[in-house]
């Protein structure tokens, strides 16, 4: 039933045929079917009995498969009904010929993959090769009256039956088993995202606080093991809550999403950025020394003060405060060095704001 619509999913898996067929292949497959001179006989005789039977049998083929319940969704058009049994028809009156070909082989795997496309249960697949090697059957008895000459003729038959139903199943499987793959891969990539979405503050798009936390509590056991420097930056909207009050939350929102984004183009891909809380940003410089942190934090204090907020036809200044502390050999735990940089932001917003402030 290779004509049927495709059911709609939300991928779709090429190419048309996957398999590559070797010479070798074909013979390893005749030889195990046992595909003799006798069968090659025995197949002129079947053949000229499906030219003369054919319609019945695909007729009374279809009979018996729409008075099937489960099938009715795949049968319930007409112009699909037609077109299945033209399909039928070919396949009956190609039965067995030019087996040893590759063209034969290739047909019999896009059967498979056609009804794996359409969402066709094997069982119905496998039954209709039962509901066919049967009609075909009943014209040969019919037909041939030499016992010998009639068992040899059905056991051929049955022969390219299974060996059809063998390349069928076998490309139906290989496809079933790659769209699971890829179902698969589609559920890992969605728990990836949820799981980095869940990692993520949802408005500013940098780690929410509790994966800051973990995070930087990571990286100060690193470089406490291993001697390497850590200097950590708080850093804190000035005047923000006059903002949100004469603005609106929006502005507010909008400020801080503008300096995450800047903060974030300002260091490297291996620091650390997170949003501690509120107005508040907290920047983990990965082995960058205590020399080294108020310069990283200069750069941000100025691009940030130099990128004016636009509200509507509004252009807003824009300032921040940072304290930077870096780790030394006396620094018991990464609340004490968070501390640190936090009485240093004090500092920088006690002086007069928009500037940086280090404590050593």
């Amino acid at each position: 039933m290779s004509d049927l619509p495709s059911r709609q999913e939300g991928t779709s898996l090429q190419p048309e045929n996957p398999f590559q067929i070797s010479e070798a292949a074909i013979r390893s497959q005749i030889a195990f079917f046992h595909l003799t001179p006798r069968d090659n006989k025995n197949l002129h005789k079947i053949q000229s009995c499906l030219q003369e039977h054919v319609t019945d049998i695909v007729e009374a083929f279809y009979r018996h498969l729409t008075q099937v319940p489960e099938l009715a969704q795949f049968l319930s058009d007409s112009e699909i009904i037609a077109r299945l049994k033209q399909t039928q028809t070919r396949y009956l009156l190609t039965l067995g010929q030019h087996y040893e070909q590759s063209d034969y082989w290739e047909d019999r795997i896009r059967i498979g993959l056609a009804h794996e496309r359409i969402g066709l249960h094997p069982k119905w697949y496998l039954g209709a090769y039962g509901i066919l090697f049967e009609l075909v059957a009943e014209r040969l008895v019919s037909q041939y009256r030499d016992p010998d000459a009639l068992a040899s003729m059905l056991v051929t038959l049955q022969k390219f039956f299974t060996l059809d139903i063998a390349l069928g199943m076998e490309s139906y499987h290989a496809l079933a088993t790659q769209r699971l793959e890829q179902l698969l891969a589609q559920v890992e990539e969605a728990q990836h995202r949820l799981q980095e979405a869940s990692r993520l503050d949802t408005l500013t798009q940098v780690l929410n606080r509790k994966f800051l936390m973990e995070a930087l509590e990571m990286e100060f056991h690193r470089s406490q093991r291993f001697g390497h420097p850590l200097t950590l930056l708080f850093i804190d909207i000035d005047h923000f809550k006059r903002l949100n009050d004469e603005h609106g939350h929006t502005a507010g929102d909008q400020a801080l999403q503008q300096v995450s984004d800047l903060i974030q183009k300002s260091v490297r891909p291996a620091d650390i950025v997170g949003r501690y809380g509120g107005e508040e940003f907290v920047v983990g410089l990965v082995e960058c020394h205590a020399e080294m942190g108020p310069l990283i934090a200069e750069r941000i204090r100025l691009k940030i003060a130099l990128t004016p907020l636009t509200i509507d036809t509004q252009t807003l200044a824009l300032t921040v405060s940072i304290g930077c502390a870096s780790m030394t050999s006396d620094t018991p735990n990464l609340d004490e060095l968070l501390k640190k940089s936090d009485r240093a932001l004090y500092l920088a917003k006690a002086t007069g704001r928009n500037q940086v402030a280090a404590l050593v």
